[in-house]
């Protein structure tokens, strides 16, 4: 959740100031710490039909509801109230929080981040989606990618092969529901062959060579768990950004079994 906006449209009456209403909402905004920033204006683009009286908004922004919660009870709001009640003909107000985006943006594409741990220093990659093994441009370079350059993560990320043939692992409920929450329709599965899953622990050791449709398997996804629910795996990837406090040689990846030749170089 972002921030908590407060917009306030206003149509004043004809014999208000409206230059010592403002200076007022200044003051209070300045006075109330809640308020993580003000701004104001006056429309002067709007049609008339379209601005129906309409001529000035407010809008405060706080770093979350709670404070606008107490910005609304505080005294000197309060006050400033009663007296802004009296100034204007009409009002439209909305209160909203801010629905803030993030993605991370690797070689492969655009991923939407779920959460920042700052703490332990992890970045949580949505992905809620199954990739089908019929797909011949896919390679375990592609999952690789989304974490290349960084440090792995204190818990490994995992990928969880669906529906294979030549394996025999994962239970049941656990590959049906994964499925069914990847979208793949229930018709398309043998539930049989659910039996026949293959659960990675660590996907960064694969070959990088390695392609799902290897196994005959009919879809995978990543896959990573907290404080070891292994019952309740999550669909996505984590990332480290424990970075040392040195710079790097970046020239020793390219030395590396597996490592990324000139990640660092723009």
């Amino acid at each position: 959740m972002g921030e908590f906006k407060h917009l306030v449209i206003v149509k004043f009456k004809n014999d208000v100031k409206v230059d010592e209403v403002v200076k007022g909402m200044e003051t209070l905004v300045s006075e109330v710490d809640f308020v993580k920033s003000f701004e104001w204006g006056e429309d002067v683009e709007s049609l008339e039909m379209l601005r129906q009286g309409f001529t000035h908004a407010f809008l405060m922004t706080f770093e979350k509801k709670e404070d606008f919660t107490s910005f609304q009870g505080h005294p000197k709001h309060v006050e400033f109230s009663s007296t802004f009640s009296l100034a204007i003909d009409n009002i439209v107000v909305l209160d909203f929080p801010t629905l803030l985006k993030l993605y991370y943006r690797t070689s492969v594409g655009l991923y939407p981040i779920s959460s920042i741990n700052y703490t332990s220093k992890l970045v949580t990659i949505s992905d809620n989606t199954c990739s089908s093994s019929s797909s011949s441009s896919l390679s375990h370079h592609t999952y690789v990618s989304i974490s290349a350059g960084f440090p792995k993560p204190s818990k490994p990320n995992s990928l969880l092969l669906l529906n294979c043939s030549n394996s025999k692992s994962t239970n049941n409920s656990v590959c049906l529901s994964l499925l069914q929450t990847c979208g793949v329709h229930e018709n398309v599965v043998d539930k049989k062959r659910c039996f026949d899953s293959l659960f990675i622990n660590d996907f960064e050791k694969l070959d990088m060579g390695f392609h799902p449709r290897d196994l005959n398997c009919s879809h995978y996804t990543r896959l990573y768990y907290d404080d070891d629910e292994f019952d309740n795996p999550k669909l996505g990837i984590r990332v480290s950004f424990d970075v040392p406090d040195h710079v790097p040689n970046i020239c020793n990846e390219c030395e590396k079994t597996n490592g990324n030749c000139g990640v660092g170089l723009r």
